[in-house]
Order: structure tokens, then C-alpha cells, then sequence
């Protein structure tokens, strides 16, 4: 007869050790940041501050805001659980890919990033042992970090005027106590300093990360910088600079994830209870924003942004803390890459190739960086265009009205691929797209726009590519 520790189920219930627990929980913190705002929980003001019935007709929104909630609730409830096993991680890890599969191709780039970390939490939680996996954690940044410097090197991006850099300055600067009347905010040389130094940055990081005498410097130098892009609140970059700071903090080895359990063990019970309040307030925080009436939306909305902000802090200055005060494991970043991961690298290399490749222009770690690329042009400064190898963007047509659901998808005037309108419709069959393809006008409410339109798709490939403007005239930040 086996005994209670040699049965096939204690592998799943049995009690996680303390220092992988530490790990784990990281990781569902880091993932409970990025869950905390985006477009969905906080789409109620927007489409209140617009007048607009925006959620007519568009049930995967709703499904999208439960969802988001009910893991809101899930990974608070692990952070907070003083038992954690395998088996409770696994259905997490479930649900949360369920909700990114569903939501496909519409993840942004944190989510995207989500998934390619999740095979090292696995392969954590099989192999029994903490932070097992340093080199793969540093190979991923670098794969993401050289995408994001190489799609910055176009001439939009380098321009202050629609840089996204300087606009998220001015986002930065305009909610910043320490700047009254705004008064940094048309500084040209600020402009220029955040454009060159976001370019010159991630070019460093993508390539010193990958040695070891340099690592350290590396991911104290990421981690400032991710916590300055998260102080944009109108876009929340928490939630990209979350994940980024569990991957750095991986990157660094076992000593410091033992610092930081040994801190843990030894807090008093005032500051178990800070933490819960902490935790707790972004959740309330969204309750209040469900049920707030007109006149309390904006209250509402302030409360969540300053909840979810304070945990932020919180969590990025307990990470930052002890990265500064640990030193590189040496044997773990000499471990062997298996095949398995290897492939995961071939997977992000694809994704962050795939603008030059023409297999979609969005979330492929291409970040808000103006980059604008067709099959005939780019505004890029080394590469001329793209090879198109789906053909999907030499077919583009021209915005002119879109009526119905759906209709933040689109900048009217601007041009898009067909492929996209044809996916847009799929999605939203109630929205009305009029558009002009090689000169003459269609509607999707029309027999010659649908068959158009559902000509120029697949349904494999709509599940898993998306397309931003094609145009010089539609400049704008995206993900």
C-alpha cells in the first residue's frame, strides 16, 4: 500500500515549499498588476466621459470584464492563502491562459509576455525547485528588449512632436506633483532626452544582459526604467513593467529569491496585516467602480488608480530593495537550455519579427514605436519594407465611417488592410464599416463589401493576427 507522501495525488496537494511559494507568488503578483486596469475595467468611464453606448452589441466585452475580475479575485485569494500547491497553481495557470486564448489575437504585449513566462513557472513547479531558471529568464528579456530598440529606429518615433516617448513624458509630467502648471511639459531637450534614451537603453539591455559581469548593472538600470514608464497612469504601464520585474528579478539567481523569503519569515503581524490592505484596496477599488453612479465615477476611478498604484510601489520597491543588495548565483546562469525552451525562443524571435515578415504589426514587441510598415514602404530607418509573405498588407482600403459596435477599432481616415476590416467584422457583425478599396466605396452592410470582406480572411489566421494602421496619417500609440 503506498503511504500518504508516495501517493500520485500528494505531487499536486502537497504543501509547496516556502521559497518556492515565495516564487510563485511573485509571479501571481506580478500577473494580479497587470490584471489591475486596462481598457476593460475602466472602459465604463471612458464610454461615460464620450456619451457613447460603446458596449451595444459586443458580449465579449462583458465576458471579458467577469473574466478579468474573476482572476482579479483568484490571484488575490493565492497571494493571501498561506498554503499553496501545485494543484491550485495548475488551475490558475489554466484560467489564466483560457482568458488570454479567448481574448485572441487582442492580448496586448504584457499578456503576450505572460504566456512566454508561464513554461518557467511550470518547469519551476515540476522540478521542485526555486528559480531554476535564470538563463532562459534573461534570454526572453533580451529577445524582447533588442525587438523593442529595432522597431523604435524609424523616423516617426525619433520626431517629438508624435514620438510616443514624448507623449508619454507629457503623461508622466502632467500628473506629477513635483511639476506645477505643467511646466515641463513643452521642454524640447526633455523630448529628445526620453525618445534617444528609451532607444539607447533597451540596445543595452538586450545585449549586456546576456553577460555576466554586466547582468547586475543591467536589471538595477531595467528596473528604474520600467518604474519611470510606469509612472504614465493614463496608460498603465504597470502592467508591462510588472512582468518585466519578475523576469529581472529571476534573471539574477536563488540568492536573492533567499533574501527575500528570509525577510518574509521574519515580518510582524502589523505588516502581514499592511500587506493584506494593500492587496485588498484595488479589488474594492473595482467593486466601487462597478456600482458607481454617474456622479461618483470619477471618485471611483481615482480610488482604483491610486490603490492599484500603491501596490505598485510597494511591490517594485520590496523587488528593487533586494536586487540591490544580492549578488548572481554562478552555477545557475551556466545551466543547459532544453530543447523546450528553445523553441519558446524560436516563438519569440517569430513574434518579434513578424511586422517585417508581414504577419501582423501589433503586439509583437514592437510597443508603442510609431513604426508604420507595407509591403511597398516603412517609415523605418533601416528597413525599407516588408516582405509581406501572407500578402495581407499589400490589400488596404481606407476608413471612412464606422457606425455600431467596435467603433474605437478604428481612426477614421486612416488605412488599414483588409484583413483587418474583415476581422473587425467577424467580431462585431452589428458594426457597419464603410470603407474605399482602389477607389470605390464599400459597406459591410452591403452585399459586394461582406463578400469583400470575407474574401480577403481566413478564420485560422484571425485568431491570432492584428493589424494597426498602414498610413503616415495615422499616427498613434498602440500596442
Amino acid at each position: 500500500m503506498l503511504s500518504s507522501n508516495s501517493s500520485p495525488d500528494s505531487f499536486l496537494y502537497r504543501k509547496l515549499p516556502t521559497r518556492l511559494t515565495i516564487y510563485i507568488k511573485l509571479f501571481i503578483l506580478s500577473v494580479y498588476l497587470s490584471l489591475l486596469g486596462g481598457g476593460a475595467l475602466v472602459y465604463k468611464l471612458e464610454a461615460s466621459n464620450l456619451n457613447l453606448d460603446r458596449t451595444a452589441g459586443i458580449e465579449i466585452f462583458n465576458v471579458h470584464i467577469s473574466y478579468s475580475f474573476v482572476l482579479i479575485l483568484f490571484s488575490a485569494f493565492l497571494l493571501l492563502s498561506k498554503r499553496l500547491n501545485r494543484f491550485k497553481i495548475f488551475l490558475y495557470l489554466a484560467s489564466l491562459v483560457t482568458f488570454f486564448l479567448y481574448l485572441f489575437p487582442e492580448i496586448p504585449n504584457h499578456r503576450y509576455l505572460i504566456l512566454f513566462t508561464l513554461p518557467l513557472v511550470i518547469s519551476t513547479l515540476f522540478k521542485n525547485r526555486s528559480i531554476n531558471n535564470v538563463k532562459q529568464s534573461y534570454i526572453i528579456l533580451s529577445i524582447v528588449y533588442f525587438y523593442a530598440f529595432l522597431a523604435k529606429l524609424n523616423y516617426s518615433y525619433i520626431n517629438s512632436d508624435i514620438s510616443c516617448a514624448a507623449i508619454f513624458l507629457k503623461n508622466i509630467l502632467s500628473l506629477n506633483l513635483f511639476t506645477p502648471n505643467n511646466s515641463l511639459i513643452n521642454i524640447k531637450w526633455l523630448n529628445y532626452l526620453s525618445i534617444y534614451s528609451s532607444i539607447i537603453l533597451e540596445f543595452l539591455f538586450c545585449f549586456f544582459i546576456l553577460l555576466k559581469r554586466t547582468r547586475k548593472a543591467v536589471i538595477i538600470a531595467a528596473m528604474i526604467f520600467h518604474f519611470c514608464l510606469a509612472e504614465d497612469l493614463i496608460k498603465y504601464f504597470i502592467n508591462f513593467s510588472a512582468i518585466m520585474y519578475f523576469l529581472l528579478f529571476s534573471s539574477l539567481g536563488k540568492l536573492s529569491l533567499i533574501k527575500l523569503t528570509q525577510t518574509f519569515s521574519n515580518i510582524s503581524k502589523i505588516a502581514k496585516l499592511v500587506i493584506l490592505i494593500i492587496i485588498i484596496c484595488p479589488i474594492l477599488s473595482h467593486l466601487s467602480l462597478a456600482f458607481a453612479d454617474q456622479n461618483n465615477l470619477y471618485n471611483s476611478f481615482k480610488f482604483l488608480s491610486l490603490s492599484r498604484h500603491l501596490l505598485w510601489v510597494s511591490f517594485s520597491f520590496v523587488i528593487f530593495s533586494h536586487v540591490i543588495f544580492s549578488k548572481l548565483s554562478s552555477y545557475e546562469s551556466d545551466s543547459k537550455v532544453s530543447t523546450g525552451y528553445i523553441l519558446l525562443f524560436v516563438l519569440l524571435i517569430v513574434n518579434g519579427i513578424s511586422p517585417y515578415l508581414g504577419l501582423k504589426t501589433r503586439t509583437s514587441f514592437s510597443m508603442y514605436s510609431n513604426l508604420i510598415i507595407t509591403d511597398e514602404s516603412s517609415n523605418h530607418l533601416f528597413i525599407s519594407k516588408s516582405l509581406d509573405i501572407l500578402g495581407i498588407l499589400k490589400n488596404r482600403a481606407y476608413i471612412l465611417d464606422v457606425t455600431g459596435p467596435c467603433i474605437s477599432q478604428f481612426i477614421k481616415g486612416a488605412e488599414y488592410p483588409i484583413f483587418e476590416l474583415s476581422r473587425i467584422m467577424y467580431k462585431c457583425p452589428d458594426a457597419d464599416i464603410k470603407f474605399d478599396y482602389k477607389g470605390v466605396k464599400y459597406s459591410s452592410d452591403q452585399i459586394e463589401g461582406m463578400t469583400l470582406l470575407s474574401e480577403s480572411s481566413n478564420s485560422f489566421l484571425r485568431s491570432f493576427l492584428i493589424f494597426s494602421p498602414t498610413d503616415n496619417n495615422a499616427e498613434q500609440c498602440i500596442w
